[in-house]
């Protein structure tokens, strides 16, 4: 079961750091933040098979670039971390917000949409799809630093609920605290 949590919809694009413009003929190796993610990347090593949509976008960006690329592994929070450092060059599966454009560049198409949703496990939740106020003491895990924990909080604001916010390393993180019953649910995309 899953319950949508309005109706946002934020666009996720390309970002890149505002010097990577910069970058020679001559420097063509592009570190790329690769997060674990069922829809967009899985291969979490130079040794693993990599495919998702994240990896044939930058498989088909480096066709018409040129670039080979340095996978730099992480969660996403941890790869967004390192990018906004400076130490990624490249990261995808961002949501555009007022406060990233004035940190990043975007690619001038975004490369989709997401709707964002409360999921719950199938077996044991006391949480009814008709009925918003059995969120009231639960939790829920959302990414840190990422538009679903941003959603979320004005979701909660919104409809005068009373539920904790977990803070969670990507949807694989938020999937082992779902199990272990750290969390009563999580936000994400309905491509999970």
């Amino acid at each position: 079961m899953h319950r949508s949590i309005g109706k946002a919809i934020s666009l996720i694009a390309l970002a890149v750091f505002v010097s990577f413009h910069s970058f020679s003929e001559e420097q063509k190796k592009i570190r790329v933040g690769y997060f674990s993610d069922n829809v967009f990347h899985s291969g979490q090593s130079d040794i693993e098979f990599k495919k998702g949509y994240g990896y044939e976008y930058y498989a088909m960006l480096a066709k018409y670039t040129g670039w080979t690329y340095q996978y730099c592994y992480g969660s996403w929070t941890e790869v967004y971390n390192e990018f906004l450092k400076g130490n990624i060059d490249i990261i995808d599966d961002v949501s555009i917000t007022p406060e990233r454009k004035r940190q990043m560049d975007f690619s001038s198409l975004p490369m989709g949409e997401e709707h964002y949703y409360i999921f719950v496990p199938q077996k044991g939740s006391q949480i009814s799809i008709s009925d918003i106020n059995t969120l009231n003491g639960k939790k829920i895990g959302a990414n840190k630093n990422s538009i679903n924990h941003s959603l979320l909080e004005n979701f909660i604001e919104e409809n005068e609920l009373d539920c904790t916010i977990v803070l969670c390393d990507g949807v694989n993180d938020r999937i082992e605290k779902i199990k272990s019953g750290e969390i009563d649910a999580m936000v994400t995309t309905d491509g999970f």
